[in-house]
C-alpha cells in the first residue's frame, strides 16, 4: 500500500484538497523544518489552538496557542527536535503510515477534520518514537482555498483505539 498517495484521488474533491493541506504539505514542511512551505495555509487573523497535552481529560487542556506566531514557534521547535533523531527507517514514510484523516465534516465554507496519529517510527539508538494522538483542525474556505483557522491538538489516543 502506498501511504503517500492521497486516498481521496479526485483533485476536484474538497477532501482531496484538505488531505493535501493537512498531510502532504504539513509533512513536507515539518520534515524540512521549513515553515515557508505552509505559512499561507493559515488564516492569521483570529487563529488559536488548544493544547490537550496528550491528555483525554479536558481539565488538562489549555489555550497554549493564542495566535499563529506562538504556534509557529512551537511547530519549528518540534520540527528541530524531530530532525535530531537518528531514524532506523524513512521518517517520511513512517509519518504517512501513521496518519489518517477522518470525520471530515464540511458545512458551507467551514470544515472540521480529525487527524489521527497512531503508529511509531523506528529509531537507531533509542526506543521507537510513539505517535499516539489526534488533532481536530478547524478550516475555512478563504479566497478559494482551504485554510487552517484553528485546532484542538494532541489529544491522547488510547491503546485500544483502532486507528
Amino acid at each position: 500500500m502506498d501511504y503517500t498517495k492521497n486516498p481521496y484521488r479526485n483533485s476536484e474533491n474538497e477532501k482531496y484538497d484538505i488531505w493535501e493541506l493537512l498531510v502532504r504539505r504539513d509533512f513536507d514542511a515539518f520534515l524540512k523544518g521549513d515553515w515557508g512551505i505552509i505559512k499561507d495555509d493559515f488564516i492569521e487573523d483570529d487563529f488559536f489552538g488548544l493544547d490537550c497535552k496528550y491528555s483525554d481529560n479536558p481539565d488538562n487542556w489549555c489555550l497554549t496557542f493564542p495566535d499563529l506566531m506562538t504556534y509557529r514557534n512551537e511547530w519549528e521547535r518540534q520540527s528541530r527536535e524531530f530532525r535530531k533523531n537518528k531514524f532506523a527507517e524513512d521518517p517520511r514514510l513512517a509519518l504517512y503510515r501513521s496518519v489518517v484523516l477522518e470525520n471530515i465534516s464540511i458545512k458551507g465554507g467551514f470544515a472540521s477534520v480529525h487527524k489521527y496519529f497512531n503508529g511509531e517510527i523506528a529509531l537507531q539508538e533509542a526506543d521507537d518514537l510513539k505517535l499516539k494522538w489526534v488533532s481536530i483542525f478547524l478550516l475555512k474556505k478563504f479566497e478559494g482555498n482551504w485554510k487552517i483557522k484553528g485546532f484542538t491538538g494532541y489529544i491522547r489516543l488510547h491503546n485500544d483505539c483502532k486507528r
